[in-house]
């Protein structure tokens, strides 16, 4: 990805394609919210994700992050910058896109004890909440045990529960107690 600020650039066909025609090649290219998939991310201080780049820095599953940019390295390996904290690999198998329009400061799907702070809060068996898929509700301070997170399909993080029901992870709903 890049950006010009004055001038030109060659546009042959040949060298240049549509961004709805990019072919699934397994990485990210574009996005800003994205959550760890794998139970370990290493970091790398640069975009040359080598071994004499790796940091002390590891991210686990369930940390969500906002991508500063994307790049390639000269190894023509993809990668994403996390600001303050370094570069990751862009491959889909280690991390998922979420809602760009979340605050992620607001999600938590960290396992341990939950308490709902809302009036109540609605239990799901499945990440995307719909009301055939309601299981149970949940009433203002009851501690509720998560145990993982599931994804939406609006990019929504929930947090799964101990009894295999889904809630929101939304830290205005539910706050994190301890493990």
């Amino acid at each position: 990805m890049f950006a010009i600020d004055e001038g030109y650039i060659l546009a042959k066909k040949e060298n240049l394609m549509k961004y709805d025609e990019i072919t699934d090649c397994g990485i990210y290219q574009t996005g800003s919210n994205f959550i760890v998939m794998a139970d370990e991310l290493l970091v790398y201080s640069t975009k040359e994700l080598s071994k004499d780049k790796l940091t002390d820095k590891v991210l686990t599953k369930g940390e969500m992050f906002a991508a500063k940019s994307f790049s390639y390295a000269c190894t023509k390996e993809a990668s994403i910058e996390i600001e303050g904290v370094g570069y990751i690999s862009a491959r889909r198998e280690l991390i998922e896109r979420i809602n760009g329009k979340l605050d992620l400061r607001t999600y938590n799907v960290r396992p341990g004890k939950y308490i709902v702070t809302g009036k109540e809060e609605k239990g799901y068996r499945a990440p995307s909440f719909a009301n055939h898929l309601k299981a149970r509700v949940y009433k203002k301070g009851t501690v509720v045990n998560g145990v993982g997170f599931g994804i939406s399909k609006n990019g929504y993080p929930r947090l799964k529960l101990d009894d295999g029901n889904y809630v929101t992870s939304n830290s205005n709903y539910v706050k994190f107690k301890g493990e």
